[in-house]
């Protein structure tokens, strides 16, 4: 499963975003666009992403917290900032 084109367009200022539970199996920078800025927290457990979101989350430059936890993933992206808060 994938965000549908344009869901989260315009909520420019969205701190927290919590995808879980689902069946959500890739996450692209241009499904968080307009949080680039903005997003805080990102929870994406208990989905069924196979492959570590890299590109998506190095857009988001205010993010402190993303959860991981519970898929399908077998590593993390490298080069993340220690600032970051990633729980797997």
């Amino acid at each position: 499963m994938y965000l549908t084109s344009g869901v989260l367009a315009g909520l420019r200022t969205l701190r927290e975003l919590r995808l879980t539970p689902g069946s959500l199996e890739t996450l692209t920078p241009s499904d968080l666009l307009d949080q680039r800025a903005s997003l805080q927290i990102l929870d994406l457990s208990d989905n069924k992403l196979r492959q570590f979101p890299t590109d998506a989350v190095r857009t988001l430059t205010a993010l402190r917290l993303l959860n991981v936890r519970a898929n399908e993933l077998d590593h993390l992206g490298a080069g993340f900032s220690s600032s970051k808060k990633i729980c797997s």
